[in-house]
């Protein structure tokens, strides 16, 4: 998508990239981003793995709904 950038009355069309995403999405990308500049590996290693813990539960959410979905489905 091009979108119209204007400074000191020129008007100038520059390609931009638009992400939506949910609040879940938004953290997450953000947790991410953060724990690849942290400089210390024994602080990596402990968010690495909350993370996957994290994850875990997602997933585990996310087949629940599904099968909830399934069965108000079928009412």
């Amino acid at each position: 998508m091009d979108i119209p950038l204007i400074y000191n009355s020129d008007t100038e069309y520059q390609r931009v990239e638009i992400q939506i995403r949910t609040v879940a999405m938004d953290f997450w990308a953000g947790v991410d981003n953060h724990i690849c500049y942290k400089k210390n590996p024994e602080e990596i290693k402990r968010a690495e793995a909350d993370l996957k813990n994290y994850s875990a539960v997602i997933s585990k959410m996310d087949e629940q709904m599904l099968e909830l979905r399934k069965k108000v489905e079928k009412m």
